[in-house]
């Protein structure tokens, strides 16, 4: 398919300062041609409309022509990709900030079952021997306590007064615990203070309370 764009012309002389022909992916550029009559002269022949076009004149040609990736160059965009991917990763630190969120919790935990703990005790006629049997921390090998659950020989806060009316269910720790083991810690300090422990924290993390 061709196609003939001229700038300036009169009716029967044509002063062509600018003559573009297309044909398919390419472009032929011809300057300043004069022609007579219905014939143009260019190199070859040509028929547009029933106009015969031959030429003395020079043209230019470009084609175009469609180009893709090459394999290295998808390579290295890959490779880049995955570069990136990794410094974002390591500087997120998905790990690190789960592990924080859990211990956040494990803190809003302990101090769930102290605050129930200490509202109970300082009411008057309950003892902390009414919860069980509540070792001294100096007595436990690890210094913990002993932990808090319906496992046996554990001290199982969920079945005395303290459910309900001081605290709507024993905290289970977020990672580790369960009704039989919840993962945190109850003792007596050397000065009767309570103190409660999260036996399970990470990222080397201490969370403990006492009142």
């Amino acid at each position: 398919m061709l196609k003939l764009h001229v700038d300036q012309y009169n009716l029967f002389h044509f002063d062509l300062h600018l003559l573009s022909v297309q044909t398919g992916n390419q472009e032929l550029l011809v300057h300043s041609i004069t022609a007579r009559g219905r014939y143009l002269t260019l190199p070859g022949v040509f028929i547009i409309l029933g106009i015969e076009i031959n030429s003395k004149d020079t043209f230019m040609s470009r084609s175009y022509k469609l180009r893709g990736f090459t394999l290295i160059e998808i390579l290295v965009v890959v490779a880049l990709i995955a570069i990136l991917a990794a410094v974002t990763i390591v500087a997120i630190n998905p790990g690190k900030n789960f592990a924080d969120t859990r211990n956040a919790t494990r803190s809003a935990d302990v101090n769930q079952i102290l605050n129930a703990v200490t509202q109970y005790t300082s009411e008057e006629g309950h003892a902390i021997g009414d919860l069980g049997t509540i070792p001294a921390c100096a007595d436990t090998t690890d210094g913990l306590g002993r932990e808090i659950g319906s496992g046996e020989g554990l001290v199982d806060l969920a079945g005395t007064a303290l459910v309900d009316e001081y605290i709507v269910g024993i905290p289970e720790d977020p990672q580790e615990g369960s009704p039989e083991k919840t993962g945190y810690f109850i003792c007596l300090t050397a000065g009767g203070r309570v103190q409660i422990t999260a036996g399970f924290a990470e990222n080397d993390k201490d969370i403990v309370v006492m009142r």
